[in-house]
């Protein structure tokens, strides 16, 4: 059941709140346990439910500078397992700080358990020297290459809410495949 939230007139709200809508959105199924691709499309999900609660999201985006320094990010399913990453979104909403700043935070449950400050995201993803790129909803994140902000580049021919949509449901078939094979191996 989505909370109440209590938006300032800077459009934050406070960071209890900012808290509960993490574990709210952490809640919904957007296979979370398939890191290695769809922050685009979860990113674009939890924006609609933010949205839908009465928020007003943005994105952020880390981009890896350098091939042999890729976004890190551990693999939810595997343990001790990394997985690496060119590029990595996820959204944010303005946040009343306890000393009454304003500030934004990502909510990402895939790097943390509750809401993280951008320079706190992005050390999470062990990319350092990555380029971080805020923007609108409807922003692209590379403007050169066109999109809604959808994800880097053209939006999808089905549209970025049926592409969000099925790009989920494919991740989440792919872990019901791999816990299957996971438990019905033959000896």
């Amino acid at each position: 059941m989505p909370g109440t939230y209590t938006v300032d007139a800077a459009g934050a709200i406070p960071l209890d709140q900012a808290v509960q809508l993490h574990g709210e959105l952490a809640q919904l199924d957007l296979a979370w346990g398939y890191a290695r691709n769809g922050c685009h499309a979860r990113t674009h999900l939890m924006a609609r439910a933010m949205e839908q609660r009465g928020l007003g999201p943005g994105k952020v985006w880390a981009f890896a500078d350098d091939p042999q320094r890729m976004l890190t990010i551990p693999d939810p399913s595997v343990p001790h397992v990394i997985i690496e990453l060119g590029h990595h979104v996820a959204p944010t909403i303005r946040v009343r700080q306890p000393g009454g700043t304003v500030e934004p935070m990502v909510i990402d449950p895939l790097v943390h358990h509750e809401p993280l400050t951008i320079p706190r995201w992005q050390l999470g993803l062990s990319g350092l020297s990555a380029r971080i790129v805020e923007t609108a909803l409807s922003q692209p994140p590379i403007p050169q290459l066109g999109g809604s902000g959808y994800h880097p580049g053209p939006d999808p021919p089905s549209g970025i809410d049926a592409h969000a949509l099925a790009a989920i449901q494919f991740f989440q078939e792919l872990i019901r495949q791999q816990r299957t094979h996971e438990y019905h191996e033959v000896p």
